[in-house]
């Protein structure tokens, strides 16, 4: 008996090996030299199956549970590159795709310092909010729709990867009590400078080394916006007690 369920796990684990897809490839500039930080995202239609960064060699990898269906597209995305696509059939389990950036042609009147669009810091995803911001984007609803893994629900539900965020913060505080949707259907874009996505998110300190799947967010503000009053924005929404101790929105 305990042969047969030794045979099943393994048989188990087998199928489990070849149902994954691995993409990789090395992204480099005109100049042969290789291109870090470059956002690689996997997409099908509009729905993310999967994204990572380049490294310091321009090198990048990622993994799908499973071969998706039908055509999917490969998007590298870089603030000083032009943004390049490849359709992809995903007919084999490995697939290497290389690629080649064309640095962005942009007048000295138009340059903004925006720094790294994304790094990864243990668990924790930092996004430069600026980014990744498009034309016409206003709130930070708009925005987080553009972030990579990120969905936004109609009702305002934020999802990460397909899972719900469990948890969402405002400079490390939990002000809305699930709520969210208050602050980010009314806090302009551009007083947010990061959005923190923790994976292996833990609700309190003391669970920090058990195993955790759940995935919250955190949002930092501008300094300058710190200082504004925004009551105009959302007055009446938070208690008062926030607002006179300095964390309104």
């Amino acid at each position: 008996m305990k042969r047969l369920v030794n045979l099943i796990i393994l048989l188990s684990l087998t199928v489990a090996a070849l149902a994954q897809v691995q993409i990789k490839g090395r992204v480099i500039n005109l100049q042969n030299k290789p291109v870090s930080d470059v956002i690689v995202k996997l997409t099908r239609g509009t729905k993310t199956l999967a994204f990572t960064t380049t490294n310091v060699r321009g090198e990048y990898t990622m993994s799908l549970k499973e071969t998706p269906a039908g055509e999917t597209t490969l998007q590298f995305s870089h603030v000083s590159y032009e943004k390049e696509t490849e359709k992809l059939e995903l007919d084999s389990k490995v697939k290497t795709v290389d690629m080649v950036l064309t640095p962005k042609t942009i007048s000295l009147k138009e340059v903004k310092i925006k720094g790294n669009p994304l790094r990864q810091r243990g668990d924790t995803l930092v996004h430069n909010l600026a980014s990744f911001l498009g034309k016409g984007d206003v709130t930070l609803e708009d925005g987080l729709k553009r972030l990579p893994g990120v969905d936004v629900a109609t009702s305002g539900a934020i999802s990460y990867m397909g899972k719900p965020i469990s948890e969402f913060n405002i400079e490390g505080l939990d002000l809305l009590g699930g709520k969210y949707n208050l602050a980010t259907r009314n806090l302009p874009a551009d007083y947010v400078t990061q959005v923190e996505i923790v994976r292996n998110h833990h609700g309190r300190k003391m669970d920090k080394d058990k195993p955790s799947d759940e995935v919250s967010m955190n949002i930092k503000r501008s300094p300058a916006s710190l200082t504004r009053c925004h009551r105009h924005d959302v007055h009446g929404q938070f208690p008062d007690h926030q607002l006179a101790e300095g964390r309104q929105l």
